[in-house]
């Protein structure tokens, strides 16, 4: 801040940073409209903090540079700049980083344990410091793995850790943002009454005032202008344009300052010029923005011209990735480095241009983007930007600079087998052979690409460089990646442009078999650039990648066939110590959560395979997980009776919901995300509040282990399916059972509602699959197919067809028009021989056993044994008696010469697949899918 302007703001932070109490917030949320100053305040609070020795560690978002709106960056930012300060904190992260060197790389969250919270704790009388995080609207927000996970962690842990650490926030007061605040479980106590636009006016006014009057005489000074110069009544009259907007008042001073015109004449053109009665928010600084375009035009008979640079020009500064220098910029945009500087010039109040060319051009403030971008904020169509064809245009130089520049082994590496950590002076090679133009084209192409209008004149151009691009220098392209250490950006790129060129399909095959190349072969390539050839080249399959770069192969003989196709399996996600019970995709597909018998739900994202955050908390195995519908909270249940609520995105548990008597079979929330039912082996449903993490209801009706739940669609009701082999509807509002589906001789393994409501499709260990209406209650439909349980149904979103998956390892599709009995009535699932080998005992799928004779192939007799699938049949050893294994989770042992049944064995949860008699035939054994064999 300009020296005593802000000066209550600066001290009401002060006096909040050095309160002490649990009531204090540890959050400080600076929030204000575009221009009002709220990077300059925390600039101030950070001097003042580093003088103070209070500065723990500062973080300034910027949307000019890709590492500075990158949330990925913050961690090891912060982590470098405490461990500048702190001594004792120094020591600890060193020992943490020769512990566990991988730690930079791992996930974010655990990033923050590993690299801030863990080290943080172990200094003893730990200071107090404060954390600033500047411009947090200018971080990355289009994926969530790019910080939406983040950012809420480290607002949350390091002041709620017990550390002596408080985080000042400034934004724009957008509604994400305080949401993020706002959203339940995040523990986050915010002091967020300081908006400056909200602020004292005359406070303000009188901030702007000194300000300009200050620089104003300074320009009088330097320009020799005879005093009293501007006058009262001109400054007066410019405070009140600059409203609230600090960006006007510098803004101002920039343009009457610049030395190519008179600054009594510039501060004329602005005085008349423009309505200054309009209060809208932003019009004034539009006004001036405009008023500076406008002037740079004046007495040029070449405007048209330049007003065309003008939009490839500062159309391309302020939609780069990251910001360039002169020269670079001239590469990239295939201009005259002197024309260039020379259409600059005149933009010096509203651009930072630097006199070293080498020396990054950017602009003073992002309202001046929002200006050029935004539809009616320009109100001179000569100077408006259109994002879509300035993007179309910056993809195609980037694609012609990587065309001309890139080649194989562009460093010049002597040993093809070294790796790129062993490389003698690499830095010194990359900087020498890949220019920063190159560089900057070789990790933004597919970003611009993207955002490319398809409208714009560029467009068969662009289609045809891209083609070039990806069948001569797609590997190339990868090689230069791997060599910077940025061959995640390959699969960035190539994910984000994969829509993009379908229009193309020879290109979109291309840019497909590179992004699986990159996914399949990432480590050896990103350990080893030159191995991109030697070993990723040689194992790809036949295809438009391998055509395209045959020649790049090494000599080498192939032992094997190649392969044709790529292997339908994009990534393992590797973590789990035990059997994993179930998945669920976030709304946005970005993330992926699963549940284990290890106990833990572990959260993944989808499109590297990274694992994202591990959620502990069961005491047992976790049999099922589900992401709310807005993918901001995830539910999940367990063997230990628990149902615990998370937030999708910090991973914190909010709470943990206890009342079943059995382990959690199924927990799923309610369209609108309210509520949660739970389905469990003690019988009952539950019915949870998820706002208020209460208990509503039980649903008591079932004779046996609930399996499964679902909601109709618009939260009215719920259908849930049970070992009782019964499927039961309910009514959410009276909580009552409204009817009950009865037909399966099984357990139910699955229910779904149809889109409209109007249909139920069921699916159970009796290998049978039901549509049922469910007005009438009543089944339309049975299908018959499978050989085993069927464990999943699924209608199509039209409501046409049935899906359905079986342990048989079959998925099968069925009309679901078609009403009445399809397919086998039942089919023999298992066989016996008798040991004197005139006998063969079978079970059927219908629950039956049948004793047949070898000689003539007659049936003895058949008779009905169980009430689901017969999984398995054994002998004694005298052929006196016979057992059978069971869905219907029993055994039965019969007498082999009538049939009749001797016993009936219980005890197993689950389906029975495995029994034998022991050798003298007093023992049986059995194991069964709950995971206990008995004798």
């Amino acid at each position: 801040c300009f020296s005593g302007t802000r000066k209550t703001l600066i001290d009401q932070i002060s006096t909040w940073f050095n309160e002490n109490g649990s009531q204090v917030p540890r959050i400080f949320w600076l929030s204000g409209l575009g221009g009002t100053g709220k990077t300059a305040v925390a600039h101030t609070v950070c001097e003042k903090m580093h003088a103070n020795g209070q500065l723990g560690a500062s973080f300034f978002f910027s949307r000019d540079e890709a590492d500075r709106r990158r949330v990925a960056s913050i961690v090891p930012t912060l982590a470098f700049q405490l461990a500048s300060v702190n001594s004792v904190y120094r020591r600890k992260l060193c020992d943490v980083l020769k512990a566990h060197p991988d730690a930079p790389s791992r996930a974010q969250q655990y990033q923050l344990k590993e690299l801030l919270l863990d080290p943080l704790k172990e200094v003893p009388s730990l200071p107090p410091y404060l954390i600033i995080l500047d411009a947090l609207d200018e971080c990355n927000k289009e994926r969530a793995m790019e910080g939406g996970d983040l950012i809420p962690l480290i607002l949350r842990e390091p002041p709620n850790s017990g550390l002596n650490i408080k985080v000042l926030i400034t934004s724009r007061p957008e509604r994400s943002i305080k949401n993020m605040f706002n959203a339940r479980g995040r523990g986050m106590k915010i002091y967020d009454t300081s908006v400056l636009h909200d602020m004292d006016q005359s406070v303000v006014k009188e901030d702007i005032a000194n300000y300009l009057t200050y620089h104003l005489q300074r320009i009088q000074i330097d320009r020799n202008i005879t005093p009293p110069w501007p006058g009262d009544q001109v400054l007066n009259d410019l405070v009140t344009r600059a409203g609230l907007f600090f960006i006007f008042a510098a803004t101002i001073v920039n343009f009457v300052a610049d030395t190519y015109y008179s600054p009594q004449a510039q501060l004329q053109r602005l005085l008349y010029s423009g309505n200054t009665e309009s209060r809208a928010t932003y019009m004034q600084v539009d006004f001036i923005y405009l008023q500076v375009l406008r002037t740079s035009l004046e007495g040029r008979v070449d405007a048209s011209e330049l007003c065309a640079r003008f939009g490839k020009v500062v159309g391309a500064i302020i939609l780069l990735q990251d910001p360039l220098s002169i020269s670079a910029l001239a590469h990239l945009l295939a201009h005259d480095e002197a024309d260039l500087e020379g259409a600059l010039n005149p933009l010096h109040s509203l651009l930072d241009i630097p006199s070293n060319h080498d020396e990054p051009v950017r602009i003073f403030h992002p309202s001046f983007r929002d200006f050029l971008l935004i539809q009616g904020r320009c109100q001179d169509s000569r100077f408006a930007v259109s994002e879509g064809r300035t993007h179309a245009q910056l993809a195609l130089c980037c694609l012609k600079v990587m065309l001309r520049h890139l080649k194989r082994n562009i460093c010049s590496i002597g040993n093809d087998i070294v790796l790129n950590s062993e490389i003698p002076d690499l830095e010194s090679k990359l900087q020498e052979c890949i220019p920063p133009v190159l560089s900057y084209a070789c990790r933004h192409w597919g970003e611009h690409l993207s955002h490319a209008a398809r409208d714009t004149d560029h467009w068969e151009e662009l289609i045809e460089t891209l083609s070039e691009f990806t069948s001569t220098k797609l590997l190339y392209w990868i090689e230069a990646l791997s060599l910077e250490g940025r061959l995640p950006l390959c699969i960035s790129n190539l994910v984000t442009v994969i829509p993009w060129c379908k229009v193309c399909p020879k290109t979109s095959s291309l840019i497909y078999d590179a992004y699986r190349l990159v996914l399949d072969f990432h480590q050896v390539i990103n350990v080893s650039a030159m191995q991109l050839y030697h070993s990723a080249l040689v194992f790809i399959p036949n295809g438009p990648l391998l055509n395209a770069y045959r020649h790049e192969l090494p000599r080498a003989r192939m032992t094997s066939p190649r392969t044709e196709e790529w292997d339908v399996s994009l990534l393992v996600l590797e973590g789990h110590r035990s059997s994993v019970n179930m998945l669920s995709f976030s709304r946005e597909g970005s993330r992926a959560a699963s549940a284990s018998d290890d106990g833990d739900v572990r959260v993944w994202d989808t499109l590297n395979g990274g694992q994202v955050s591990c959620l502990k908390g069961h005491e047992g195995a976790v049999k099922s997980v589900e992401y709310s519908p807005d993918s901001s909270h995830i539910v999940s249940g367990g063997s230990d009776a628990t149902i615990h609520l998370w937030d999708a995105v910090t991973g914190f548990n909010i709470s943990i919901l206890t009342g079943h008597k059995g382990s959690i079979n199924s927990a799923i929330f309610s369209s609108d995300g309210c509520n949660i039912v739970s389905a469990s082996e003690d019988t009952t449903l539950c019915i949870w509040d998820v706002l208020e993490n209460k208990h509503l209801a039980s649903l008591n009706g079932h004779s046996g282990p609930v399996t499964c739940v679902t909601f109709l669609t618009d939260g009215s009701r719920i259908l849930s399916g049970s070992v009782d082999s019964t499927i039961r509807l309910w009514d959410l509002k009276t909580k009552s059972t409204v009817g009950r589906l009865i037909g399966h001789v099984a357990a139910v393994k699955s229910v779904t509602f149809s889109s409209h409501g109007k249909k139920v499709v069921s699916g159970s260990s009796d290998g049978t699959i039901r549509v049922w209406d469910a007005a009438r209650r009543s089944c339309v439909a049975e299908y018959r197919g499978h050989s085993g349980p069927v464990e999943c149904t699924r209608f199509t979103p039209d409501g046409t067809r049935v899906l359905s998956s079986s342990a048989d390892r079959t998925i099968r599709m069925w009309d679901a028009s078609v009403e009445g009995v399809h397919g086998l009535k039942d089919y023999v699932m298992t066989v016996r021989l008798t040991n004197n080998l005139e006998h063969v005992v079978s079970g059927s799928t219908n629950g039956k056993l049948a004793l047949w004779k070898t000689s003539d192939g007659s049936m003895v007799y058949e008779v009905n044994v169980h009430h689901g699938i017969i999984h398995r049949v054994t002998l004694s050893h005298d052929d006196k008696v016979v057992a059978s294994g069971s869905a219907d989770h029993t055994i039965c042992i019969l007498n082999m010469d009538n049939g009749s049944n001797v016993a009936t064995l219980e005890g197993h949860t689950d389906e029975v697949y495995a029994i034998e008699f022991s050798s003298n035939s007093s023992l049986l054994v059995s194991a069964s899918q709950d995971g206990h064999a008995k004798i």
